[in-house]
């Protein structure tokens, strides 16, 4: 007999909590919705199963415990009693024998169970990550520590006290960076440096300077064939190229390109091919007084500002490099500057009003940079400026007449530059003014009569500016006067008499507007090897006298005038003539056959006239003739081939 019924008799299934399905049910607010109803149909055992397993069974369907059971093939439902998810599996997909199919793809399995982990779980996760790399960071820290602290105590006790020193004068951080000019040089003072020199801070500090400068500017690839980083940087005899020492052996001159030789600088090499940038640690040389590196298009970066610390520095000249930047406040302490060039370079800004304090500055060369803003006379005029050059850059201030206050100046180059206003009369003033060079800005007016007072004058140029009126007698008193450009102007008149000017060797009037005749006193300026009277309005004849000239004259340029009559035998005398260019005038006559013995003319221009006849064939004979213009005229015959 079987154990719920009796042998042979079909068992009916127990049906537990039909009653309860019937009962009306009520909602409460916040508890959950009961658990579907559990339904075991025993019958689906026979009698060959396994009476434990049956005895649970009804044990299962008996008991009151809350809870679920569904032979439905839904994959999860909820534990009441723990309050949890539990995952159920399908009968045909449970991991046993059997399934064998299952058992082949373990993962189809996998899949089919859905992501349910909590928040929680993922939070978890992330902060675990989290607490693993913060770890992980912490630990390369230390190793990082652990290593310095290592190699610290690794070093003796000389390369210790050499450390110690360093790190005082240059930040950790840039030592640290293993590319820098300062690491490299510390490398270089703990274990390359084999000069058994006494230790001092003074000496240490030297040489790491001078390998930071070695380092910072292109290392063993730019000082090829030089001897620093070898011996004694002061040795006599032997000491590093552009090094030289006072006798406490304390390096007063870093000079590249340059070489010592008994004791005297010369010349080595004109460009070295530096490469990077002028380190700040130059400013430790207490006892530096000349700086010069030029001629560098690779040298980038800043002018230091610690060049402002060297209360020795008598010369800095720092041009025709490739720097950048402000000019730095290197003017706020005394120092006993005296010569500043920072010409050729691409510094922007102004002039800093502190060089006002500089009150041992003679000679100021900023030219040819980007700095811009007012010239700053009135700082200027506290030094003792003898020579200032602020050419090709961007000033747009006026001439003030406080320039008369430069009473030392001796040569003022304000060229190329954006400068307005006139010319004051206070640049009389100017006494010993040797050279004078305003041109290329946007000057008007007049030239003040004063300017005749400067008689030391050897060099004035206001070429290309907007100045006007006649040309004042008062220009013919400067009979130092060597070159003088008043070319690209409006002037007007008569060339004045110049006669006076007899250490003349350049002129040129061209591009005004000057009329009457050549004057006579040209024929007398036995110096002149340069005449430029090009596009103006002056008419008659080429002077005759004009063969006096020939122990100087080279360029004769009489070009776009009025001038007529014919070209005189007379210009065949002046042997050494180079250049003759009398084109875009009314003369007539034939070509001087004579012209074929000026051996060494390379210019001959004479189109546009009236000249007639044929070709002299003696042009022929000219070797070193390079540019020929003979067209619109009435010649005839071959012309020379270039």
């Amino acid at each position: 007999m079987g154990r719920y019924g009796t042998e042979g008799s079909q068992l009916k299934p127990i049906v537990i909590g039909d009653d309860v399905a019937e009962r009306p049910r009520k909602k409460r607010s916040g508890s959950r919705m009961p658990a579907p109803k559990v339904h075991i149909d025993l019958t689906a055992f026979d009698e060959t199963d396994d009476p434990v397993l049956e005895r649970e069974l009804a044990e299962i369907t008996l008991s009151s415990r809350a809870g679920s059971f569904n032979t439905s093939p839904s994959n999860t439902t909820r534990d009441l009693e723990n309050g949890r998810v539990r995952f159920q599996e399908d009968a045909a997909d449970k991991p046993t024998w059997h399934n064998p199919v299952y058992r082949k793809n373990q993962s189809a399995w996998r899949d089919k169970v859905p992501n349910v982990m909590p928040s929680c779980y993922h939070k978890k996760t992330a902060t675990q990550k989290r607490k693993l790399f913060l770890f992980i960071i912490l630990i390369i820290l230390i190793g990082i520590i652990i290593a310095v602290v290592c190699s610290f105590f690794l070093l003796d006790g000389r390369q210790r006290a050499i450390d110690r020193i360093v790190s005082r004068v240059t930040s950790s951080k840039v030592l640290k960076n293993k590319s820098s000019a300062q690491a490299h040089a510390r490398e270089w003072l703990l274990f390359d440096d084999d000069e058994p020199y006494t230790l001092t801070d003074d000496r240490v500090i030297q040489r790491y300077v001078l390998a930071c400068f070695f380092f910072g500017t292109g290392g063993v690839d730019a000082w090829t064939n030089t001897n620093w980083l070898s011996g004694n940087e002061c040795t006599e005899g032997r000491e590093w190229h552009g090094i030289d020492c006072n006798e406490r052996g304390e390096v007063r001159t870093i000079v590249q390109g340059v070489g010592n030789l008994n004791q005297s600088i010369v010349p080595l090499k004109d460009n070295r091919g530096l490469i990077g940038e002028i380190p700040e640690e130059i400013g430790l040389l207490s006892s530096l007084e000349n700086l010069i590196v030029k001629n560098e298009p690779a040298l980038t970066g800043r002018i230091p500002s610690t060049i402002g610390d060297l209360a020795q520095l008598t010369q800095l000249g720092l041009y025709k490099n490739n720097l950048s930047g402000p000019i730095p406040d290197i003017f706020q302490n005394e120092s006993k500057l005296k010569f500043l060039n920072l010409e050729g370079n691409k510094l922007h800004g102004s002039i800093p009003l502190a060089i006002s304090q500089m009150t041992s500055l003679e000679t100021i060369v900023l030219s040819d940079n980007e700095l811009e803003g007012i010239v700053p006379i009135d700082q200027l005029a506290e030094t003792s400026v003898k020579y200032l050059d602020l050419s090709h850059n961007h000033f747009s201030s006026i001439v003030e007449r406080s320039i008369k206050n430069l009473e030392d100046l001796e040569h003022l180059h304000l060229n190329h530059n954006q400068i307005r206003g006139s010319i004051p009369e206070s640049i009389g003033s100017l006494t010993l003014l040797k050279s004078l060079s305003i041109g290329s800005n946007s000057l008007t007016g007049t030239i003040p009569t004063s300017i005749g007072k400067l008689r030391r004058m050897e060099y004035l140029s206001l070429r290309d500016n907007d100045l006007t009126s006649d040309l004042p007698k008062e220009l013919a008193r400067m009979t130092n006067m060597r070159a003088l450009d008043l070319g690209e102007n409006t002037f007007r008149g008569q060339l004045p008499n110049i006669a006076n000017m007899d250490s003349l060797e350049r002129l040129q009037v061209d591009s005004n507007k000057l009329t009457g005749t050549i004057p006579e006193s040209i024929q007398q300026l036995q110096n002149i090897e340069i005449l430029i009277l090009s596009s103006n309005r002056f008419s008659g004849t080429i002077p005759v006298g004009i063969h006096l000239l020939q122990k100087t004259l080279k360029g004769l340029y009489l070009s776009d005038n009025d001038l007529d009559g014919t070209i005189p035998h007379q210009l065949c005398e002046l042997s050494g003539l180079e250049a003759v260019f009398l084109d875009e005038n009314n003369l007539n006559g034939t070509i001087p056959v004579c012209m074929g013995e000026l051996e060494d003319l390379k210019q001959l221009y004479l189109f546009q006239n009236k000249l007639e006849g044929t070709v002299p064939s003696s042009l022929q004979v000219l070797r070193h003739l390079l540019g020929l213009g003979l067209e619109d005229n009435d010649l005839t015959g071959s012309v020379p081939e270039e």
